[in-house]
């Protein structure tokens, strides 16, 4: 039970830094590609450098309360994955973070980027279309200089990504100076401590066809909801909710949005927080190669989205 409460709360600073810093892996590619302006990606930067000194720490020491799922051998499915979930994330007009940040503002359509992940994971459940893959986050073999390598180079993310937001010293960079490491080290803490505990996992589990403990469902529902109070909470404070109730095609667009990012993380064996909070941290190559990709893809899609806008315009 005293798990379950702790994780909520790591889970609600989790939607509260998420929604009020705006992260969000598609916004980030919109910014940097409008606006030349890299500040989210360095906020990302801050995250993960500040996540390593948590989950490289942890692979190192055994603790019964912490777990750290192993990382798999590269493959070609599993990178796949990465690119047709970022494929989702552009589909859906968010990530997975954002997405929490676009319901706590009261955009009703994301609500159906739930429906859309609870229906891809039903059909893959069920038809196997997909081969298993363990998670591809966590603790591998790794030699100790390699975990220390591992370190000093989230060190150095943790401080090139500070560096450039430190140049910018406007309020919204200094906040994200601020609740960007802390998000880092929650974030790890969380996905450490509570094994899958985002809101897409809640689902998952919810319609998974393997019985689960009516308790075990509830944990689950209470840490991934945890999420989306704190990104209401956000808007609330600020006085930004709004209910907003968009034409059929948004409710179609994050539907099969929400399906396609099931799918790259039923083939991945993770889902994009996951590998930003303990994947990419922890040094599994596997993680940090799906998350380059993935953001890769975003940024492809959302520069080939304005290029044809524009060729269009003209």
């Amino acid at each position: 039970m005293w798990l379950t409460v702790v994780s909520m709360i790591l889970s609600l600073y989790v939607g509260f830094a998420i929604s009020r810093n705006r992260l969000c892996a598609l916004a980030a590619a919109s910014d940097a590609l409008t606006r030349t302006n890299l500040s989210l990606y360095a906020g990302f930067g801050l995250v993960i450098g500040a996540a390593t000194f948590v989950v490289m720490p942890l692979t190192l020491a055994y603790s019964p309360w912490f777990t750290l799922p192993h990382a798999v051998i590269v493959t070609g499915p599993i990178l796949f994955g990465a690119a047709v979930a970022g494929s989702g994330v552009f589909v859906n007009g968010a990530c997975p973070m954002g997405t929490l940040m676009r319901l706590g503002m009261g955009e009703l359509q994301f609500l159906f980027t739930l429906v859309g992940l609870a229906v891809g994971f039903v059909v893959l459940d069920t038809t196997h279309f997909l081969p298993a893959v363990t998670a591809v986050s966590g603790q591998a073999e790794v030699p100790l200089a390699a975990r220390i390598a591992g370190l000093a180079a989230g060190g150095y993310l943790y401080w090139i990504s500070d560096r450039y937001l430190a140049r910018r010293p406007s309020d919204q960079h200094r906040l994200l100076r601020i609740m960007m490491p802390v998000l880092g080290v929650v974030g790890a803490l969380l996905f450490c401590l509570s094994p899958h505990p985002s809101y897409g996992d809640a689902i998952h589990q919810l319609v998974a066809p393997a019985p689960a403990t009516l308790a075990s469902r509830i944990g689950k529902g209470l840490v991934g909801g945890a999420a989306i109070f704190g990104a209401l909470l956000v808007a609330f404070i600020n006085g930004s909710f709004v209910l907003r109730w968009p034409p059929l095609a948004g409710f179609i667009r994050c539907v099969l949005g929400g399906f396609v990012m099931a799918v790259g993380s039923k083939l991945m064996g993770a889902g994009g927080e996951e590998l930003v909070l303990t994947g990419a941290p922890s040094g599994a190559a596997t993680s940090v190669l799906c998350l380059a990709i993935m953001f890769m893809t975003i940024f492809g899609l959302v520069g080939l989205s304005q290029l044809v806008t524009s060729s269009k315009a003209a």
